[in-house]
């Protein structure tokens, strides 16, 4: 992760990812809040990817979550999103049926909660799409994201949808 003026000059490696504890392949961008930063990799950090915070001149490295393949879900390939102190984000695998998530975690990496599982169902028909590659979008108090996958059937079945917080968050 680097820094450099839009003049092209002062270049500056702010972190350089070591794969097996910070994570590795950084993808879908970073979050600047005041002078934070967030984003998350796909791989490493001891599993299948990471949620990381560091300041913008590239002190205070914290790992704020680490995804463990399992029911929190794997890869987290899109980018994430933030609404006051909480991070909203997917996962491309795991969850309850191994097909990715849609997760929540607070700015300090407490409270991580998993928001949707992406179901199984047979044959390209699962009416949520699955595997959420694209990024999430925050409308009122909804979770809007695009489901338009990768791979194999899914290439056919995308799906838009909206997540409806169910009283446990108000964005306002």
């Amino acid at each position: 992760m680097f820094a450099i003026n839009t003049n092209g000059t002062g270049f500056k490696n702010l972190h350089s990812f070591a794969l097996s504890s910070d994570g590795g392949e950084p993808v879908g961008g970073l979050i600047l809040s005041g002078k934070t930063l967030y984003g998350k990799t796909i791989r490493g950090g001891g599993a299948y990817g990471t949620i990381f915070a560091v300041n913008s001149d590239g002190t205070g490295f914290a790992k704020l979550n680490t995804f463990l393949i399992g029911n929190e879900g794997a890869n987290p390939e899109a980018g994430l999103i933030l609404s006051g102190n909480t991070l909203f984000g997917t996962t491309y695998q795991g969850g309850s049926s191994g097909l990715g998530t849609v997760f929540a975690v607070n700015t300090d990496g407490a409270g991580f909660t998993i928001l949707h599982n992406f179901p199984v169902a047979p044959y390209g028909t699962n009416s949520d799409g699955a595997q959420p590659y694209a990024c999430l979008i925050l409308s009122g108090n909804r979770l809007v994201w695009d489901d338009r996958a990768r791979r194999h059937w899914r290439q056919w079945h995308g799906v838009r949808h909206q997540y409806q917080w169910h009283g446990f968050y108000d964005p306002a």
